[in-house]
């Protein structure tokens, strides 16, 4: 409060002499007329802008202080240091709002009156009316020029706590300065409308305007009925005793007085009577109330009221001179008919602009200045004239009628303040807005966009600042030059726009709403200090655009962290962060949310989590928790932090803190309204990131219950929208995710997925809208795969990608949010996609992924994406068995891993133990992390799923089953090979020869008791590690304990293939139904072995599919996928989601099972033969289809069974055989290089490199006898393709069961053979196709003898081998078999098909001397012979006419020349003889050519580099539906890259999915020289060339021709075992 005896109100009166000190009021107007512009803004006071406010404020006051004590004592003295008082004044005005410190303003301003009353006290008149006028410049938007504009300033929150005593003292010093005939226009005006310019303020000092009325009554003579009535007014309206004022007469005596004939003179300031009169009329009632009549003469209100009535036209009425009507007083009749009068005048069209515009502002000058109170009448007549102009503006065509029709516009605005009509007003602010466009004015366009600040202003409506805002953006672009736009923008960017508004959530509206709709129209390219605007409203605005070099050092710290944390640049020193802040400052209150803020948005910009748990946990317990004691609402700034704090939380799977601040959001939820929903979507999120089951299905029921999605705003559906995609995944209902996300949210909410922007959202929204999408095909994809639609995922995924890649070419100009969340989706959708190839086996689409993924990784910066990336890459390598990457990725994650917070991440510190093999810390860590809650998630039971164990039913989800029932299934046939460990015969179990079926039921009755008894060993004291074999048989000896429970195996064994049995295939990945179908074969083997089984044939049709399937999948899905069109990634129409036509793995699994069907009942002459590798047991698989013996049998070939017997035997496990051939490959590939041979110089070099070539093919020699003696030995005779004389062979079986019974001791003691377990036939032909003559007889026939009796044991007939005389079995054996061999008749398969898996492919199984003189080719699986068998009616071998129509390509590198020679006389011959034939020599051919001369010839040779991938895409192969049998002669054609336990991918591949019946190629690479006499062997021997009668008689097919072939390489080994058959047997023929 101001000191009382200050107090000038109390002291002045208008009775005070002047003195010859008073100062003149001209005088120092200059210095003040813009003080913004002509004072300067340095300080005085010591210290900068960032200075701490308190010690300013401190020096300023004792400024003020000084001041105040000098002039008490010597006002001269004080005005010669008044310059230091207005600079002090005008720093701190300058501080107040540099600081937005607008909460000290008022004390600030009652020092500054305080100054004014003393100089008015002391007579400094001119410098007292000085200081007004800067008092009130620097607390007003609209400057004042001199006493004029003070008086009639509106009041707004900028002055309404003080203009009314401003007025006052201007009024006195008006009066003391004896200038109230200069000022007496606006101080009637005052007075006239005194409800808007003074009786405003609650606070009016209402006695000492009072005695100013009195005193203007005192010394005006023509206004003095004017003043008397408003003294009665006041003395009445304020109930001031009127004798305090006048005591030596009445109030009765005055009111007479005031009719004196003597005051009614009151010339032309009788316009004001009226709006005087109806002031006082309105207090006054009784019978001494002053009538208007009274005052007026009657002749004068009797002409009034002729002159109305007598119904002039309006212009008449008007006194164009004085802008007004010819009268005053005019009474609401009359106005009736001046309405009415004015009202015809504008409808007729035929007057000129001009003088209707003049006859206006007469009209509604006088209807103001009579101060009539509003009514419908003349509001009515105010809407017709606004009409009247609207309708008539474009007619304005010359200055003046524009003057005039701002002047009109200028008089209707008044009134419309008088009136509190706001809306009318913005009428004429649109009127004027409209005349600034049409008459392309600036100085219009200033005019509205003041008064409609002025509007604001008045108003004091901070709700309405969004709509002004709206409206400037109009004004700024209808600027004509960049100047104006910025003039017109400082109207509305100033703190007085503010409305003393200073909440963070309204400046932070309004300046970014500034920017968003007005700032960014200036298109500025640099730094403007826009006046009167603070520096925390700058710092918002310019933290929003991209303009460089902003000055944000003047600034304060906290304005300045809320700069850099908007433009995101972090450049402050460090020890910035922990200063004192300025306590005065608006910011001081929200320093700890500014702070953290900037602390998150540097540990973003830095792309670390540094602070993120100490941030969030400050954020929770000193913010949010005391949010209930704001009285504010929730800032823009803070609601952005929230969500990006969520959002950053979510990101880096903080899920924990992310559910803690969800929480305590919701627990606020009337504070943190806009938030919660943001709060909801996470808190699922989390809640499903660590498998808090129960918690998330509380999260889904609430949010399936909210928002109407048809009536929300965007960006709430937006965010809805995401959180159902959520819901739905949690759910796994595909079919319910596509009809909503399909059907009816794009009904309801078309926006949602606007991927073109047809509804011109704001870029920001359009990005959301974007990533929306991105994640509705990324999930889609999740569903379509868990659903088992692989079609539909891959198209979905790729979908999501190209939409995500597209975005990121642009991540640097995303927001934080909508990066991070692109960075997610982008990185899920990469792993969605590597998955789904994974799951169908696709090696080749994996890698493409893998490698583009590993390429991006560096560009996605964020650690956590990063390592995540690198987790992923290094499963995926571990699956490819890529060792060397795998090893190296493991390294990078660890490093990234480092950058994480592992104390909040659960999900990235498990993978990193699980990753390191760390598993008893993974486990702990999972108990560290939940505590007290690990009952209520799932995680840790996921993770003993991915340890390899199995959890009960009851608690695994129901996307986990079938990992649970795999890792079952592992751990019971464990537990069943430990049982057999234990025990010291079953313990060799597998080192046996095992087939099925392998022996007939046998009647039990018939039976002796020891049969089906769990055999036991004569022997003592075996060790785990001893075989039942020995090379000394087994000795004679005491029988040991039992401790194989066959029983409880049997139901074991049982159990596991019921498990394996109910997997639902869908689920399952390619690898793991290679795994499952492992485990199948396993347990039917043992099943079969230990037990009969009665349905052994339909077991073996299961597994064989089962086999088969992961076989088939994966071309099935390459051929289907290189089929789909490119639009379909491109078309992102969520109607899509729906695509019918999905491949199954079931249903794919039953037409493996009738390809195997249609194989078998085909009737062929032929034997399908697969071969396979068991990765569980390292045995090797056989099963065979023969169709016309209607058979199928199966083999499981331990390659270490001759080691059994033999300790000395040289053991060739299958990896090391693998390892043995890939490196004679690699090293025969590395002589045949480039780089070695042409470095061959001398002969000596070349004599060295044949050496090694020599030793190359005599190691690949001695492999391939190795695995013919030590695999295989005794059971080649499973694919011999001799047919067994069925009447021969009974002879010979009943003589084998009668030797058996001659030498098995468990048999020489019964009489009945029919007692015993027999063989299956197919096992006994085994021995009839062995040759006596070779000289392995022996060794096989005995390996085949072992085999039978491993039968016989493992059935329950146990012999110990040392009692047996194998020697009398080998001669009576030898004999029956001899016998046989010299009565039967020659009968054989035509061909033989193998199925070689994957990991056999390598493999030149057709050279092993078994089967080198047969006819063979190989096929992926049975669904692609049966298909190409099909195609060509089951007919063998394919006969294909090669007449016309022949396409050769030959050396087209240009760099075989030897070749070129060779084969160019026999091509050209060809081209010559047979007709639309074709050859490409010695050019590369286009890939259309090359495609042509696949399709539409009879016959495509290539021979050059490889197989002619180099010319022609695979893709383009495989789109293909028919191509003609190929012979692709180059090196390595034939070969497949490798990928662990995904299939391997290769030319030939290639072309038997384009549709090629067959294709020839060479495994590994091979010199030219000896593939080219193979090849010109090849086609002699074929027919090839022209000789027809050749191609009809002597030729072979091509399967016969290749095996005849071989022999002449020079190398037959290593060049001759490379051509391989892919496909069906061919012959041609002319």
């Amino acid at each position: 409060m101001m000191v009382k005896q200050e107090e000038p109100l109390n002291e002045i009166s208008p009775n005070t002499p002047m003195t010859s000190k008073s100062y003149l009021l001209n005088d120092t107007l200059s210095k003040v007329h813009h003080s913004g512009q002509t004072r300067p803004l340095t300080s005085v006071l010591s210290g900068d802008a960032s200075s701490n406010s308190i010690g300013i404020l401190a020096m300023h006051n004792n400024i003020i202080r000084d001041f105040t004590k000098i002039a008490s004592n010597n006002i001269d003295l004080a005005i010669e240091d008044i310059t230091t008082v207005d600079h002090s004044l005008n720093s701190i005005y300058s501080l107040l709002k540099s600081h937005h410190m607008w909460g000290h303003i008022n004390s600030t301003v009652k020092q500054h009156l305080m100054i004014i009353v003393k100089l008015i006290n002391n007579n400094a008149l001119g410098l007292a009316s000085s200081e007004i006028i800067f008092l009130f410049n620097e607390t007003n938007l609209f400057q004042a020029h001199s006493l004029k504009n003070i008086l009639l300033a509106d009041f707004s929150t900028w002055n309404d706590y003080y203009l009314s005593n401003l007025k006052i003292l201007a009024l006195q010093i008006i009066l003391k300065r004896k200038l109230v005939d200069e000022y007496l226009p606006h101080i009637l005006e005052l007075f006239s409308h005194d409800k808007r310019y003074l009786l405003k303020d609650p606070n009016l000092k209402a006695h000492a305007l009072t005695k100013i009325v009195l005193s203007f009554f005192s010394v005006t003579t023509s206004c003095k009925v004017l003043f008397g009535l408003k003294f009665l007014q006041y003395i009445k309206q304020f109930k001031l005793p009127f004798k305090k004022f006048i005591s030596n007469i009445t109030v009765e005596c005055f009111s007479k007085n005031l009719l004196h004939k003597n005051y009614l003179e009151m010339g032309p300031n009788k316009i004001y009577l009226n709006s005087f009169y109806l002031s006082y009329s309105m207090l006054y009632d009784g019978l001494d109330k002053i009538m208007l009549l009274d005052i007026l003469s009657y002749e004068e209100t009797t002409e009034v009221q002729r002159a109305i009535k007598s119904k002039k036209e309006f212009n008449e009425y008007c006194n164009m001179s004085e802008n007004r009507l010819l009268w005053s007083c005019i009474s609401v009749d009359d106005l009736n008919v001046i309405l009415e009068n004015a009202t015809n005048f504008l409808q007729n069209k035929g007057k000129h602009i001009s003088a209707t515009l003049k006859c206006l502002v007469c009209l509604w000058s006088t209807i103001r200045l009579e101060g009539l109170p509003k009514n419908k009448d003349i509001l009515r007549q105010f809407d017709c004239t606004v009409i009247y102009i609207n309708s008539n503006i474009k007619s304005i065509n010359d200055e003046s009628a524009a003057a005039l029709l701002s002047e009109l516009l200028g008089v209707l605005s008044e009134i419309c303040i008088d009136y509190k009509e706001p809306k009318r007003l913005s009428n004429i602010i649109s009127v004027l807005f409209n005349a600034s466009v049409l008459f392309k004015s600036h100085s219009f366009l200033l005019k509205t966009a003041n008064l409609e600040i002025s509007n604001v202003l008045i108003s004091n409506d901070s709700k309405t600042s969004h709509r002004t805002i709206l409206k400037f953006e109009k004004f700024i672009s209808s600027a004509q030059s960049a100047q104006k736009k910025i003039e017109i923008f400082s109207c509305l960017f100033n703190v007085y726009c503010m409305l003393r508004n200073d909440t963070l959530s309204f400046v932070f509206d309004f300046c970014q709403n500034a920017f968003i709709h007005c700032f960014t129209r200036l298109k500025i390219t640099k730094f403007i200090e826009f006046s009167n605007s603070s520096e925390i409203m700058l710092s918002v605005l310019y933290g929003n655009s991209s303009i460089e070099n902003i000055p944000s050092e003047n600034w304060s710290q906290l304005s300045r962290m809320i700069f850099c944390s908007l433009r995101g640049i972090f450049d402050l020193d460090p020890l910035e962060l922990n200063n004192t802040f300025d306590k005065l400052h608006l910011l001081n209150k929200y320093e700890l949310l500014i702070r953290i803020v900037y602390l998150l948005n540097l540990d973003m910009s830095k792309h670390l989590t540094t602070n993120l748990s100490k941030i969030t946990k400050l954020y929770i317990n000193k913010w949010l928790q005391k949010s209930d004691e704001k009285a504010e609402r929730i800032s823009s700034f803070e609601m952005d932090f929230v969500k990006m704090l969520l959002c950053y939380l979510n990101f880096n799977n903080f899920d924990k803190l992310s559910i803690e601040l969800s929480l305590c959001i919701k627990s606020k939820e009337k504070y943190y309204s806009s938030i919660v929903p943001y709060a909801d979507n996470y808190l699922l999120e989390a809640y499903l990131s660590l498998y808090m089951i129960d918690d998330a299905l509380m999260m889904k029921n609430q949010l399936q219950k909210t928002m109407n999605l048809s009536t929300a705003k965007i960006e709430q559906a937006l965010l809805h929208a995401s959180s159902l995609i959520n819901v739905h995944l949690w759910d796994s209902d595909l079919t319910a995710f596509q009809i909503y996300f399909g059907k009816t949210l794009p009904a309801m909410k078309p926006e949602l997925f606007d991927i073109n922007n047809d509804h011109n959202l704001p870029m920001s929204l359009y990005i959301k809208v974007i990533l929306l999408n991105i994640k509705i095909f990324n999930e889609s994809a999740k569903l379509n795969i868990k659903a088992g639609n692989v079609i539909s995922a891959v198209i979905d995924c790729r979908k999501a990608q190209n939409l995500a890649l597209s975005l990121l070419k642009k991540k640097n100009k995303l927001s934080q949010g909508s990066r991070l969340a692109l960075l997610k989706s982008l990185s899920f959708s990469f792993f969605q996609l590597i998955k789904i190839h994974i799951r169908i086996g696709s090696a080749r689409d994996c890698e493409f992924y893998s490698k583009e993924l590993s390429r991006i990784i560096s560009d996605l910066e964020e650690p956590i994406i990063v390592y995540r990336c690198l987790h992923f890459l290094h499963r995926y390598y571990m699956i490819t068995e890529q060792t060397c990457l795998q090893n190296i990725t493991l390294g990078k994650a660890n490093k990234a891993f480092d950058y994480l917070d592992a104390e909040a991440d659960i999900t990235s510190l498990t993978m990193f133990l699980y990753d390191n093999k760390e598993f008893v810390k993974l486990e702990q860590s999972l108990v560290l992390y939940f505590g007290d809650q690990l009952e209520k998630t799932f995680l840790p039971n996921l993770w003993k799923l991915h340890l390899g164990k199995d959890i009960d039913d009851s608690i695994c989800l129901s996307e986990y089953m079938p990992k649970n029932v795999i890792n079952r299934v592992h751990n019971m046939w464990q537990k069943v090979m430990s049982q057999l460990e234990e025990d010291p015969f079953f313990k060799g179990m597998f080192e046996s020869t095992l087939g099925i079926p392998s022996s007939l039921p046998v009647i039990p009755s018939t039976m002796p008791n020891n049969i089906l008894k769990t055999p036991s060993k004569h022997s003592t004291g075996l060790k785990l590690c001893d075989s039942p074999r020995s090379s000394s048989m087994t000795p004679r000896g005491k029988n040991i304990r039992q401790k194989f429970d066959r029983i409880a195996a049997i139901s074991k064994l049982k159990q596991m293939k019921e498990l394996l049995e109910s997997l639902k295939l869908d689920t399952l990945d390619n690898h793991e139904l290679s795994k499952i179908s492992s485990l199948s074969s396993l347990t039917l083997t043992i099943l079969s072995n230990i037990t009969s089984i009665h349905n052994a044939e339909s077991s073996l049709i299961t597994n064989f599919s089962l086999t088969d399937l992961p076989r088939h999948m994966p071309l099935l899905f390459d051929k289907v996928l290189n089929n789909i069109d490119n639009k379909n990634y491109r078309e992102f129409r969520v109607s899509s989601l729906i695509a019918p036509n999905n491949i199954s793995t079931i249903t794919e699994s039953i037409r493996v099972s009738a390809a195997q069907k249609d194989l078998m009942e085909s009737n062929l002459n032929i034997n399908v033969i697969t071969i396979d590798f068991c990765p569980i047991t390292g045995n090797l698989l056989l099963s065979k289809l023969e169709p016309r013996r209607k058979r199928r049998t199966h083999l499981r070939l331990p390659l270490i069974r001759s080691n059994s017997r033999d300790l000395d035997e040289v053991h060739l496990s299958f990896p090391e055989a693998t390892k043995k051939l890939l490196s004679i490959i690699n090293e025969s590939n590395q002589t045949t290089s480039v780089e070695v041979t042409n470095k061959i110089k001398t002969r000596e070099e070349r004599k060295s490199w044949w050496t090694t070539r020599y030793d190359l093919d005599k190691r690949m020699q001695q492999l391939l006898n190795n695995i013919e003696n030590s695999w295989f030995n005794g059971v080649q005779g499973f694919f011999s393709p001799e047919v067994v004389d069925n009447s021969l062979f009974e002879k010979f079986k009943d003589k084998f069961y009668e030797i058996l019974h001659q030498n098995l001791p468990s048999r020489k003691l019964y009489g009945n053979p029919a007692m015993f377990i027999k063989v299956e036939d197919w096992v006994i032909e085994l021995f009839l196709k062995l040759n006596p003559q070779e000289i392995d007889f022996l060794s096989k026939m005995e390996d085949l003898i072992y085999f039978v009796l491993d039968i016989l044991l493992f059935h329950g007939e146990e012999n110990a081998y040392d009692e047996i005389d194998f020697s009398m079995l080998h001669v009576q054996l030898e004999e029956q078999i001899k016998k046989y061999r010299a009565t039967m008749t020659t009968n054989s398969i035509f061909h033989t098909f193998l199925v070689v898996s994957s990991s056999c492919h390598l493999f030149p199984w057709e050279c092993l001397s078994f089967l080198k003189d047969l006819s063979i080719t190989r096929v992926p699986s049975y669904v692609c012979l049966n298909k190409l068998l099909s195609r060509f009616h089951y007919q063998l071998p394919l006969q294909v006419t090669i007449e016309d129509n022949i396409s050769m390509i030959l050396n087209p590198n240009g760099d075989l020349s030897r070749t070129e020679s060779k084969f160019k006389g026999m091509f050209q011959k060809i081209i010559d003889a047979k007709p639309s034939s074709q050859l490409v020599m010695n050019e590369k051919p286009e890939e259309e050519t090359l495609l042509k001369m696949l399709q539409n010839s009879n016959l495509f040779v290539y021979i050059g580099h490889g197989g002619g991938e180099q010319y022609v895409r695979s893709k383009e192969i495989k789109k293909c539906t028919k191509i003609a049998p190929s012979f692709l002669l180059g090196c390595s054609s034939a070969a497949m890259k490798y990928y662990g336990k995904l299939e391997p991918t290769g030319t030939i591949y290639t072309y038997l999915l384009g549709g090629c019946p067959m294709v020839l190629g060479n495994l590994w690479d091979v010199t030219d020289k000896d593939i080219d006499k193979f090849s010109e062997e090849l086609f002699e021997k074929m027919g090839f060339r022209c000789n027809t009668d050749d191609l009809n008689g002597n030729s072979l097919s091509v399967s016969y021709a290749v095996s005849k072939s071989r022999g002449v390489c020079h190398l037959r080994y290593l060049n001759g075992a490379a051509p391989v058959i892919y496909g069906l047997p061919i012959k041609f023929v002319s």
